[in-house]
């Protein structure tokens, strides 16, 4: 820690400075894409709880509440960045979220994130939809269920209960379930 701080001036002094064309011809790169029930942002560390797989709700629609944690590497100046909500089967888009973020280096990671709010209309596959500057990403699945007829995992009986008792019921990646 005391070489990070006596350095860090140094560092970031030198990636101000920095000039990629790699990046700049790409347009940019994405570093992470989390969306997660949780987020604990520390200067050091980020810790992402509870990363979603599948979601189980009674009735539709829901508005459905997470934290959206991403981060890119983007050449210097203003950049769009979009999260759209997208029906698999239908293809039916609707927008999450806009923000626009400013990269001041070629050489810096800008992390966005923040809490959400997804209206999602009925069971079904969807795909959160990562834009930059309208370019695609990355695209990360969640199904939406309400434990009937299933589109990723099939329910035990008592979460199936629970839920149509009006539980919401996400499953984490690498949830795990007692057997036998």
């Amino acid at each position: 820690v005391a070489w990070l701080k006596r350095h860090t001036p140094e560092a970031a002094e030198q990636h101000v400075g920095c000039d990629d064309p790699v990046l700049r011809a790409e347009g940019g790169f994405l570093s992470y894409f989390v969306l997660c029930q949780e987020l604990i942002d520390q200067p050091t560390q980020h810790k992402f709880l509870g990363e979603m797989r599948a979601v189980y709700w009674k009735n539709y629609p829901l508005a459905f509440r997470f934290f959206l944690a991403t981060c890119f590497q983007l050449p210097r100046g203003q950049h769009q960045v979009r999260l759209d909500l997208v029906n698999v089967a239908t293809r039916q888009s609707a927008n999450v979220a806009n923000a626009t973020i400013s990269a001041t280096a070629d050489c810096r990671q800008v992390p966005v994130q923040g809490e959400l709010i997804a209206r999602i209309p009925e069971p079904g596959l969807y795909f959160f939809s990562l834009y930059v500057n309208d370019r695609l990403l990355s695209c990360v699945p969640i199904p939406f269920e309400t434990g009937c007829d299933p589109f990723s995992y099939t329910l035990t009986d008592d979460a199936a209960k629970e839920v149509a008792g009006g539980q919401l019921l996400i499953l984490s990646k690498r949830s795990q379930q007692q057997i036998g």
